[in-house]
């Protein structure tokens, strides 16, 4: 269950990555404890085109993080 409101379907989408992103970042720091080095770049896809725009400029990512 989420703790915030989304006014539109591109700022849930966008905060969907964001919490995707920022599990991604922890399963490599966990394979990095675990003494797995993973080399490749970890992908993320997305089909909503507003949610990508935002994630690619920061001045709308400064916004919705309220």
């Amino acid at each position: 269950k989420q703790n915030v409101v989304a006014r539109s379907s591109a700022e849930s989408e966008y905060r969907a990555m964001a919490q995707t992103a920022a599990e991604m970042s922890w399963v490599r720091s966990l394979l990095v404890e675990l003494g797995v080095l993973v080399n490749l770049p970890m992908k993320m896809y997305c089909d909503n085109k507003a949610a990508t725009y935002i994630a690619n400029n920061p001045v709308l990512r400064g916004l919705n993080t309220l």
